[in-house]
């Protein structure tokens, strides 16, 4: 048995005999449990059950009378309010038996404990507004309950590499526009940067990344999820019988401990529930529902887009409401191209110092009509950029990029799609070396080649841009045991310069090693025919110590220690 309340709208009532005369014929009708007409409202609420009449019939009934008549469905709306200042059980019966005499309100429950009050009522007739007012007319603080489609998060990320407030602000414009980001204030002092995120949109480590990309390095520090706030579940429900899902299943599940809010959708029936996580779980969630006789699965929702439609809660609202400001920079025209038909140019740039210029480079060029992506490497001094020829030309772009104060030009020797890289190499001794750093390199994907020269220290690769970077480069081959850094114009000059002292240092050791080493030859073969001849016996400078180990010993241990101390030192190292 189901019993229902519904208000029906009465038209041509003119005094109370009209009244009696629809309640005592109406009540009369077999499943019709209670009735009270409204003279003054024009309306009739009449409870009864739905297996046995239908409020369609019950229209017909009164319209047989001679009245118009038509079935107001209610706005039922469940929803909560924080209630402050409740001290006693007094409190919660006052404030339960005042609500509950207002129209519209069906039915009204006060926890003490959770300082909390769940209400259900007509939004047609009362509106939790007033409902509010009213709470607070008998002396107490009442606050709807927010509810929201996007949990917040916390999350603090170390940041190394910052140097004024121009990196700060990049930061902050950077990762704020980013989906999911609420609120994000960085401190240059403290080298943190605080991220408030909605964790159903994006995650700690990608806003980690999203920063270390920038040129920045990044540890998480902190995360913190929010416990104290309201989170959802969506459920799908199934019912194995003839039972459908009711507005009296919804009440019944909202007024369970830690729920918040119940909201269905029919075809396919989904439940949004809103709930206190520390005071219910997920699972304690689907066990009240199944404990009421319905099979239902959790929905897990990636993005926003996969949500069901629930008309109170839009997501587009949601996201305007909780300061998602996701800044599309590029026009609306270009989400509609093919990459093939897009062309792609390379930009110097000269005067990038740090990751800030970059940022900086990358976000004013992407504003450009007909930018499709940018690309800019600090350790390169270079951009890639793919664009719409149809718009504008490289030339442009240059321009746009001097007007920002670094002075730019296009590379014409850019006939190939793949990016070049100069990098001094340090720390190689043998061809051994070389073989290593360019079968590793060579090997990690997106290297189209690897050269590497071990007279002038340098090496270079040419890879896709699309698939790898400079960067990765660098961190390979130091993750080989050498030093490596980018030739720009500066070390290449400085580059120069140590590969002139290097040829200075291994000329003296040639030197000296042959001042040194050919009167060692001489006292050798003389002492060798003074041997054989027989003609001189050899003596003794102290015993044990002969007058050839001795001159031997003087002239050796300058070319031992001086002429191949690079050798000499590497062995002796632990």
């Amino acid at each position: 048995m189901k019993i229902l309340n519904k208000n029906f709208d009465i038209q041509g009532m003119t005094c109370n005999s009209c009244v009696n005369s629809i309640e005592q014929k109406i009540s009369a009708i077999p499943g019709v449990e209670w009735i009270k007409v409204s003279l003054e409202n024009k309306s009739a609420d009449i409870e009864y059950n739905s297996d046995i009449i239908s409020d369609i019939q019950l229209a017909e009934k009164i319209e047989e009378m001679g009245f118009e008549v038509s079935v107001n469905e209610p706005d039922i709306q469940r929803m909560c309010v924080f209630v402050k200042g409740m001290t006693c059980s007094a409190c919660v019966r006052k404030i339960e038996s005042n609500i509950r005499g207002f129209a519209g309100v069906k039915n009204i429950k006060v926890s003490l404990e959770n300082r909390l009050a769940k209400v259900i009522f007509d939004s047609k007739l009362i509106s939790l507004d007033r409902i509010c007012k009213i709470i607070s007319d008998l002396g107490f603080k009442a606050e709807p309950v927010s509810l929201t489609l996007l949990n917040e998060a916390f999350v603090k990320i170390n940041v190394e590499g910052m140097t004024c407030n121009s990196c700060v602000m990049n930061i902050e414009d950077l990762v704020g526009s980013k989906p999911g980001v609420n609120k994000i204030n960085v401190s240059l002092a403290e080298e943190i940067a605080s991220v408030w995120y909605n964790p159903s949109i994006t995650t700690s480590e990608k806003l980690k990344d999203i920063i270390y990309d920038m040129g920045f390095g990044t540890s998480v520090i902190e995360v913190i999820d929010s416990k104290d706030k309201p989170q959802f579940i969506i459920l799908d429900v199934q019912t194995p019988s003839k039972t459908e899902w009711s507005s009296q299943d919804e009440d019944q599940l909202f007024l369970s401990i830690g729920i918040l809010h119940v909201q269905s959708t029919s075809n396919p029936k989904h439940l949004t529930i809103y709930y206190m996580p520390n005071l219910i779980s997920t699972s304690d969630v689907l066990g009240s529902v199944q404990s009421m006789g319905f099979i239902c699965n959790e929905i897990i929702v990636e993005s926003l887009d996969d949500l069901p439609s629930i008309k109170q809660l839009p997501k587009s609202a949601e996201i305007i409401e909780n300061g998602i400001n996701e800044k599309k920079i590029q026009s609306t025209n270009r989400a509609n191209f093919n990459e093939n038909e897009l062309e792609k140019c390379f930009i110097r740039i000269h005067g990038m110092t740090c990751a800030s210029c970059v940022a900086a480079i990358e976000r004013h060029v992407m504003k450009v009509e007909g930018v499709h992506r940018i690309l800019v490497g600090l350790m390169a001094q270079k951009a890639e950029v793919k664009y719409d020829s149809a718009y504008l030309m490289p030339s442009n772009i240059a321009a746009v990029i001097s007007n920002l104060g670094y002075p730019s030009t296009v590379l014409d020797d850019v006939s190939t799609e793949y990016g070049e890289l100069n990098l001094h190499i340090g720390g190689m001794t043998c061809s051994s070396c070389v073989h290593k750093i360019e079968a590793t390199v060579g090997s990690t994907p997106g290297i189209i080649s690897a050269s590497v020269a071990l007279a002038t220290q340098q090496g270079q690769f040419k890879f896709d841009s699309e698939v790898t970077g400079p960067r990765n480069i660098i961190d390979k081959i130091k993750s080989l045991g050498f030093d490596a850094y980018p030739l720009s114009d500066h070390t290449r000059d400085t580059a120069f310069f140590y590969q002139k002292e290097e040829v200075r240092k291994w000329r003296n050791s040639f030197f000296l090693s042959l001042v040194f080493g050919l009167p060692s030859m001489v006292v050798m073969m003389y002492f060798m025919g003074v041997r054989m001849s027989k003609k001189y016996e050899l003596c003794c400078v102290i015993p044990g110590l002969s007058m050839e180990n001795l001159f031997l010993f003087l002239l050796a241990t300058p070319v031992q220690f001086y002429g191949d101390d690079i050798f000499t030192f590497k062995l002796i190292k632990p």
